[in-house]
């Protein structure tokens, strides 16, 4: 669950490498904007070519604030199949570095 932002420029640097982590087939990313309004984010996405299968709309993080404490952008949380955080990480990262799929895979092991 990646939380980004139209106006963060390290989370749109990150997005073609969570994209391409996407499109290898083992994980699966959930983008949670939290602009103001949705169409910031989309503007963003259409912009760069980038196309999550899921993407959601979170109105200026509410509900990521409250129900995670994500107060950092970007901020990624590695959950397990049932969706329970194995693990956080706050900047953005090159997700398809060797260095980054062992962090991974170390967070579901």
């Amino acid at each position: 669950i990646n939380i980004w932002a139209s106006w963060c420029l390290p989370c749109i640097k990150e997005m073609p490498s969570l994209m391409e982590l996407q499109e290898q087939g083992n994980y699966q990313i959930i983008l949670v904007n939290i602009d103001v309004q949705a169409s910031q984010g989309i503007k963003i996405l259409t912009k760069h070519g980038f196309k999550p299968k899921i993407s959601l709309w979170d109105k200026q993080g509410k509900v990521m604030r409250n129900e995670l404490s994500a107060m950092r952008l970007p901020q990624t949380f590695i959950t397990d199949e049932h969706m329970v955080i194995q693990g956080v990480e706050m900047g953005d990262k090159e997700w398809v570095s060797s260095h980054m799929l062992k962090r991974i895979d170390n967070y579901l092991k």
